[in-house]
């Protein structure tokens, strides 16, 4: 079974809500999850080239953003 809500808060997870075409989508998980521009928000954050974020999608162009999610 998973971790708990407090183990995922001890490791630095935030809890958030997104509104998404009039749903609410409740998280919690890194806040790099949610980062549509790696790069720009903090360029040492995916360093090691073995490890797949998000599929390796670490910028979505403005406009795209529908199509990413």
């Amino acid at each position: 079974m998973g971790r708990n809500i407090q183990q995922e808060l001890d490791h630095s997870y935030i809890l958030g809500c997104t509104k998404y075409k009039d749903e609410y989508i409740f998280f919690l998980m890194p806040v790099i999850y949610w980062v549509l521009n790696v790069a720009s928000y903090d360029p040492g954050t995916i360093d090691n080239t073995e490890y797949v974020f998000r599929d390796n999608v670490l910028n979505v162009p403005s406009g795209q953003e529908e199509a990413f999610f």
